[in-house]
């Protein structure tokens, strides 16, 4: 019988670099990219004052999508990408930055996610 499988999420301020604390994550996963992006299985999870909050992926996730509560991600096309949980738990994994040049590597089981505050335009337009 297949088993959960745990990795850790990582979230940082994609400007500053700094941990987003007790940061609440929505984390969409699936058998498949596309099983993500349409919400398949939902996942909550909180960060601690390390910004690192642990998850218990069920066996069908296979790919993933990390959403912080209130912040922007800072990458292309968010909503049409997801991860391979395969990959993170071999390699680790970190999504890209487009907000600056920081990087941030990743270990075996380990998932980096930027984000950052909304704009004044981008709240308005939720």
């Amino acid at each position: 019988m297949a088993q959960n499988r745990q990795i850790v999420v990582l979230v940082l301020d994609g400007n500053t670099g700094k941990p987003l604390v007790n940061q609440h994550l929505t984390v969409y996963a699936g058998d498949s990219p596309d099983a993500a992006i349409h919400r398949k299985i939902s996942l909550q999870g909180v960060t601690n004052h390390l910004g690192l909050a642990s998850l218990n992926l069920p066996p069908t996730a296979k790919w993933l999508q990390v959403w912080p509560d209130w912040q922007t991600l800072c990458q292309d096309n968010p909503k049409g990408n997801s991860s391979s949980v395969d990959e993170i738990l071999s390699a680790g994994l970190a999504a890209p930055n487009t907000c600056s040049a920081l990087v941030q590597k990743a270990g075996p089981g380990q998932f980096v996610v930027f984000a950052r505050p909304p704009t004044l335009a981008e709240k308005l337009k939720h």
